[in-house]
């Protein structure tokens, strides 16, 4: 960050970022506790999500489009997560998402957890985990989730068989954390 462009003196500036504070210094930002009500001004709050890749990685429709380093680090070695949901909304036909999507069946009957397979609460739409980290192809389940419930046994089966998928999730697993 360039701090003297206009408007940006030494002077300390914090924010509330996921619960720490971005401190404005002559050789950049550095990251600290945050105090209730404090403020930033929206040049240092961009750079601090930047440089820390603070954002709330809980559900998948709050990460950013484009990934960094840093974020993609952060959200691999979390994991996918999935929230604990009894009830889920219906679509106008009356479907909605099922937890037995998270699981596959196979041919000799023994139920194999789809990891990678996550439920975005804010979007009711399910996502691939590591095909929306790792893929640049623009297929639903990587970028935009999908809701298609009605089809979605086929949608799932044709995806985890996909060459791409087996990348992403070899990209994710290869990682090591």
């Amino acid at each position: 960050m360039d701090t003297s462009e206009p408007g940006h003196d030494d002077e300390s500036v914090t924010d509330t970022i996921c619960g720490t504070s971005a401190t404005k210094q002559d050789d950049g930002i550095s990251i600290g506790e945050v105090s209730e009500g404090e403020s930033l001004n929206s040049d240092v709050e961009a750079s601090a999500v930047e440089t820390t890749g603070c954002h709330d990685f809980d559900d998948i429709a709050d990460w950013p489009t484009n990934l960094q380093n840093s974020q993609i680090e952060k959200i691999v070695f979390r994991g996918p997560i999935r929230a604990n949901i009894n009830h889920y909304p219906k679509d106008g036909v009356g479907r909605s998402f099922n937890k037995m999507y998270f699981q596959r069946k196979t041919a000799n009957g023994e139920l194999v957890d789809r990891m990678w397979l996550v439920y975005s609460s804010k979007l009711d739409r399910m996502f691939c985990f590591c095909c929306k980290i790792f893929s640049s192809d623009e297929f639903a389940l990587a970028k935009a989730g999908t809701n298609d419930w009605g089809h979605m046994a086929l949608i799932l089966k044709r995806h985890e068989r996909s060459t791409e998928h087996f990348d992403c999730y070899g990209k994710w697993i290869g990682s090591g954390m």
